[in-house]
């Protein structure tokens, strides 16, 4: 229900129904991820951080909540968050090409360029190997 009411941009029906999936099932950590997407797409990085923060709590390995913290971050500018958290979701999700091209972005910005390179050349690596070529990450 949650799903559908995003889908069709109904931000307060979805949140309404995420929240109540959560209080049946408080490890729903998808629940929590697509709560705090909604929460990025209104720019309320800090309701978003918090929902993430619950997600990750309740399955470490949820890289998308990693990845969409790193995105958060990123538009904050807080690089060191980005990419910290972007190293998580490359970490459980090898194949996230843009996940990894995040972190070259977070890394060049911190002015590591050994990371940078590296995270891009991964990036580019994953991007044509499921999914297309690397010059169509953003």
């Amino acid at each position: 229900m949650g799903l559908s009411k995003k889908a069709n941009s109904n931000n307060e029906g979805a949140l309404a129904a995420f929240k109540a999936a959560v209080d049946v099932y408080p490890a729903y950590d998808k629940a929590f991820g697509a709560m705090g997407e909604i929460y990025l797409s209104e720019k309320k990085y800090d309701q978003a951080i918090e929902v993430l923060n619950t997600a990750v709590q309740v399955n470490s390995k949820y890289s998308k909540g990693y990845s969409t913290l790193g995105v958060i971050y990123s538009e904050m500018e807080e690089w060191g968050n980005a990419a910290n958290n972007l190293v998580l979701a490359t970490t459980h999700n090898k194949k996230d090409a843009m996940a990894w091209y995040r972190l070259a972005v977070a890394y060049n910005q911190l002015d590591e360029c050994d990371r940078a390179e590296e995270a891009a050349r991964n990036s580019t690596d994953r991007k044509s190997s499921f999914g297309g070529d690397g010059l169509n990450l953003v």
